[in-house]
């Protein structure tokens, strides 16, 4: 019996096409159909977020509130006559201070140990004079800024974002210092501006921060391409949360401006999650928070309470950094 032999044959004959027409739309799904079946799952899982997420921010929400203000307020969607202390650098105990200003040198100090090449065995490579003078000023500085940029948050003032991107500005210009002989030029530049947006940030809303850190912990824990579908559909829900205010409010004119924030970052979720693109997901959340920016009173004044835009910058601001440094 003679051995069985093995034929190769052109795929375009087997199938029927020829070879360079075989693409992969026309032997899967066409594109247009993925697309529609993606968005599809994006809304089924921005639905089931909504419903487990929806009762936790209620909590959150009443659990800020003293119980007898929040009833006598018609019990809105927004925390009522919380109680904030921290206003300044100075506020909040000598405990509190301490804490802040720890963190805020231990992460400047991180920063220029890195840098430098360094790690935890390798401290010396801080006791120089230009590294300890990045340090000490940018904590100094952030000091300072931060109060002012609380200030205008709570006043809902229009130069809150100009303060915001003073306190940034000043705090990568000190460490620029620490940062001299790197090459070339421009990384220096972007390291420092990445370092004052971080720990401004942190610094200022540090709630904010401190739950993108939690969402990034969470989603290091997931495969990527599940990961990069938990941030996309993040998107779409923080694009929405401005629906709520704008309800809220009750003007049309504020329900419009919501409606149509919320329908462009919904459309920016779902192109980026189609197309796998971790630079427009990011840049997503970049112009979420530059949407944040432009609510106070002399820009998008929908009502909301002073706290949730700084809150929701931080976050915008550590998310998309981490999708930059994951998935790019």
């Amino acid at each position: 019996m003679p051995a069985d032999t093995l034929v190769a044959e052109p795929v375009g004959d087997v199938l029927g096409a020829p070879e360079h027409e075989l693409t992969a739309a026309r032997i899967g799904k066409s594109s247009a159909r993925r697309i529609a079946g993606l968005t599809g799952q994006y809304a089924l899982l921005a639905a089931l977020a909504v419903i487990v997420l929806v009762p936790v921010a209620f909590a959150v929400v009443m659990a800020l509130s003293p119980p007898f203000d929040y009833i006598a307020a018609g019990s809105p969607l927004h925390p009522v006559n919380v109680d904030w202390k921290d206003r300044t650098w100075l506020d909040g105990g000598a405990l509190s201070v301490f804490l802040r200003t720890a963190v805020v040198v231990g992460a400047l100090a991180w920063v220029q140990l890195k840098v430098a090449g360094g790690g935890i065995r390798t401290l010396r490579l801080l006791a120089t004079p230009r590294r300890v003078l990045a340090i000490v000023a940018g904590s100094v500085v952030t000091a300072v800024l931060a109060g002012q940029v609380w200030a205008a948050s709570v006043e809902r003032s229009a130069l809150t974002p100009l303060w915001w991107l003073a306190a940034i500005g000043a705090v990568a210009l000190t460490q620029l210092v620490g940062f001299a002989g790197l090459r070339p030029w421009w990384r220096p530049v972007v390291l420092a501006l990445l370092t004052g947006l971080g720990v401004t940030a942190v610094t200022v809303i540090a709630f904010g921060a401190a739950f993108a850190v939690i969402t990034c912990a969470i989603t290091a824990l997931l495969a990527e391409h599940a990961a990069f579908g938990v941030f996309a559909i993040l998107l779409g829900m923080i694009g929405s949360v401005y629906l709520g205010f704008a309800l809220n409010d009750g003007r049309m004119s504020a329900l419009t401006v919501e409606c149509a924030g919320m329908v462009l970052f919904g459309v920016t979720a779902v192109i980026a999650l189609s197309e796998d693109s971790a630079e427009l997901l990011a840049a997503g959340y970049v112009g979420h928070a530059l949407w944040d920016a432009v609510h106070h009173r002399r820009g998008l004044d929908t009502t909301m309470p002073w706290w949730y835009v700084p809150l929701c910058l931080s976050y915008d601001t550590v998310v998309a950094a981490y999708i930059l440094l994951r998935f790019a």
